[in-house]
C-alpha cells in the first residue's frame, strides 16, 4: 500500500519566514530602543517638572573643554524650547564641585549643585546626564522649585 507523500515544505517555509520576520522586527525594535537611549550628537533631551512642566528634544547641545568660561574642567549646555518657553541649562565642573544653571523664559535664573536635592551628574563617552532640583538663584519665598532631567550628546561624538 502506497501512502501519500507528506507536504512539509510549505509549513517549514512558513516557519522560516515567521522566524525571519520576528528576528527582523526584534532587530528594528532593539535598534530603535538603543537609538532612543542617547540623543544624536549635538542634541539633547530634557524633562522639567514643578514650576515648569514639559519635555523637549533636539538641538542645541554643546560641550566645552577646560577653560571655556573660566578656570573650569568642562562645561555642558543645552538650549531649546519647552512648552513654548525658551530654556537654557548649563552645567559647569569647577573641580571642587559641579554647578548647574537653569534659565526658563518665565522664571528667574535657577541653580543647583552637588549639594542639591536629587543631584546626579555623569559624563561617559560624550554623553552627559544631569538630574537635580533647581532653586531660584536669588532666594525667593514661595518660588516654585524646578526638577530637571537632561541627557545630551556632545557634538562630534
Amino acid at each position: 500500500m502506497e501512502t501519500a507523500p507528506r507536504v512539509k515544505a510549505p509549513t517549514t517555509r512558513r516557519r522560516r519566514i515567521s522566524r525571519l520576520a520576528l528576528a527582523a522586527t526584534l532587530s528594528v525594535a532593539i535598534a530603535g530602543a538603543l537609538a532612543a537611549c542617547d540623543p544624536a550628537p549635538g542634541e539633547g533631551r530634557i524633562r522639567l517638572q514643578g514650576g515648569v512642566v514639559g519635555r523637549a528634544s533636539g538641538p542645541v547641545a554643546q560641550c566645552h573643554g577646560p577653560g571655556h568660561y573660566a578656570d573650569e574642567y568642562g562645561s555642558w549646555e543645552w538650549a531649546g524650547e519647552v512648552n513654548g518657553e525658551s530654556v537654557n541649562l548649563q552645567v559647569v565642573d569647577i573641580g571642587s564641585y559641579v554647578i548647574a544653571f537653569l534659565k526658563v523664559e518665565s522664571l528667574e535664573w535657577y541653580g543647583a549643585s552637588t549639594a542639591s536635592e536629587g543631584w546626579s551628574f555623569t559624563v561617559e563617552d560624550g554623553v552627559a546626564r544631569i538630574h537635580a532640583v533647581f532653586e531660584p538663584w536669588t532666594p525667593t519665598p514661595d518660588a516654585p522649585l524646578v526638577e530637571a532631567t537632561l541627557v545630551l550628546t556632545c557634538p562630534g561624538t
